[in-house]
């Protein structure tokens, strides 16, 4: 966005020959080991890992101080919304489970798919011990995450809050029979 080109593109991260929908939005050239992620940030779903950096950067761009100190963390929120969750990680134990005829997905499959481990990582990050929660309400997820956040702050709940919207990143897994290929 900063260098004003568009972003959307043909699908270069997954096979898209059998899809009827062949682009996307993606983040090309990802590398989260490139990014400085925490240890557990480097263990999640890409759904996460993206929402770690971006708040790193709103983080950073809004001067607030971190790790959250004691005694404010827990008059401090993050809430941050998504659609799904981790599908990366849902695909993955799919194909494990039903294409590979595993017995099992990985044992941290769970936490890497719930809608609410973005925020989960994101408070852990920063020493947040306040309302800790994901929003999901299809495309209204980013306004209603912020306008979460804004009235525990009018309330008197929190003082400071990390809100964000969060999408997890197209994984090339075919729609469900019946339904259309689109977000």
């Amino acid at each position: 966005m900063k260098s004003g080109t568009c972003g959307i593109r043909e699908v270069q991260s997954f096979e898209t020959d059998e899809l009827y929908i062949t682009i996307a939005g993606e983040v090309p050239d990802f590398d989260p080991r490139e990014r400085e992620l925490s240890k557990q940030l480097l263990m999640a779903d890409k759904y996460s890992q993206y929402a770690g950096c971006a708040a790193r950067e709103a983080v950073e761009q809004s001067g607030l101080e971190t790790p959250i100190s004691d005694e404010d963390a827990y008059r401090t929120a993050c809430i941050i919304g998504s659609g799904v969750g981790g599908l990366t990680t849902l695909e993955f134990s799919y194909k494990m489970l039903f294409k590979e005829n595993k017995r099992a997905t990985h044992p941290l499959t769970l936490l890497k798919a719930i809608g609410s481990s973005a925020s989960a990582h994101v408070s852990i990050e920063y020493g947040i011990k306040g309302p800790t929660f994901g929003v999901v309400s299809a495309c209204s997820t980013a306004t209603h995450s912020i306008g979460v956040v804004y009235q525990m702050i009018r309330s008197g709940l929190i003082d400071t809050g990390i809100a964000a919207p969060r999408r997890p990143r197209s994984t090339g897994a075919p729609p469900a029979p019946g339904r259309p290929c689109a977000s």
